[in-house]
């Protein structure tokens, strides 16, 4: 049995500078409907667009803490503008 080939060396390649592929204002004035808003993942959500300035609608299962749930959201806004409504559907 022979040696095993030799890999070549790579030469070094710098990285391309990051960017930012998304803008900043990517969500401002657009309309999220966030399934499960009412807790978790869906209210962590909910909460992160509207503070990028999306409006937001939540849906959730349990009606007692959507409320609760919308005035978070409306806490974490980007502006006063921004629209927040939940609706239970179960």
């Amino acid at each position: 049995m022979g040696a095993a080939p030799a890999i070549p060396a790579m030469a070094a390649i710098a990285a391309p500078a990051r960017t930012n592929s998304m803008k900043t204002n990517y969500y401002e004035n657009k309309t999220a409907l966030v399934t499960g808003g009412s807790s978790g993942i869906g209210l962590a959500l909910a909460k992160d667009l509207a503070a990028r300035g999306a409006n937001v609608y939540i849906l959730a299962r349990r009606k007692d803490q959507l409320a609760q749930a919308r005035n978070e959201i409306l806490a974490a806004r980007k502006s006063m503008d921004q629209m927040v409504e939940y609706r239970s559907v179960d």
